[in-house]
Order: structure tokens, then C-alpha cells, then sequence
């Protein structure tokens, strides 16, 4: 079970360097909104999975739970992400779309 976790971690690592010298190239552009491949795949991800929390995002994401609240963060600041208490646990956030940010990721 040691050498599947670390075969996996290391499998992570690599995905996450390929993903930063892609940068630069995966930023998407809508609506002369400049977004970065990590917003995008929130995005996608919330589409998938409406009302998802913050440590699910985060786990998904194979980022820290501060990370995902940042790119959260950047997205609800521009309009495309909407954050609320979850209904279940007050302490706890769910994440959805508004209607714009639907239609944009299915034009994508």
C-alpha cells in the first residue's frame, strides 16, 4: 500500500510541473476576462459537483485548503463564483455558479 501512495505522490508531482510550464499557455480568455487554468478548473469542478465545499475543491485540486480558498477568492471578487454557508455546518462553505459562469464553461 507504501509504494501505491508514494507512486501516486510522485505521479502528482509530475502532473503539477507539467501543469506550471504550461502556464503560461493555459490562461483562457472570455469575454475579455483573462482567466488562469487553475480558475478554469474550479470552475469546471463546481459545474460538476454544485454545492461542493472547500476541502473537497482542495482535495480534488491536489492543492491545501488555503490555496483553493485564494483561487475561490479571485473568482467570487470577479463575479463568477458564488460562496455560501453550507446549510448542514455553518462553519463550512458551499460553492456554486451563477447563470453567466454556466454558459461561459459550456461555451469553453
Amino acid at each position: 500500500m507504501t509504494d501505491r501512495k508514494q507512486q501516486i505522490g510522485q505521479l502528482m508531482e509530475k502532473l503539477h510541473s507539467l501543469k506550471r510550464l504550461m502556464a503560461p499557455e493555459s490562461q483562457a480568455t472570455s469575454a475579455g476576462e483573462c482567466l488562469a487554468h487553475s480558475q478554469w478548473l474550479v470552475l469546471h469542478l463546481v459545474s460538476r459537483h454544485e454545492g461542493i465545499g472547500i476541502k473537497e475543491l482542495a482535495n480534488s485540486l491536489g492543492i491545501t485548503s488555503s490555496a483553493a480558498t485564494q483561487l475561490v477568492e479571485g473568482l467570487v471578487c470577479k463575479g463568477l463564483l458564488h460562496r455560501q454557508p453550507s446549510p448542514e455546518d455553518r462553519r463550512a462553505l458551499c460553492l456554486s455558479l451563477p447563470e453567466e459562469s454556466r454558459k461561459k464553461i459550456e461555451t469553453v
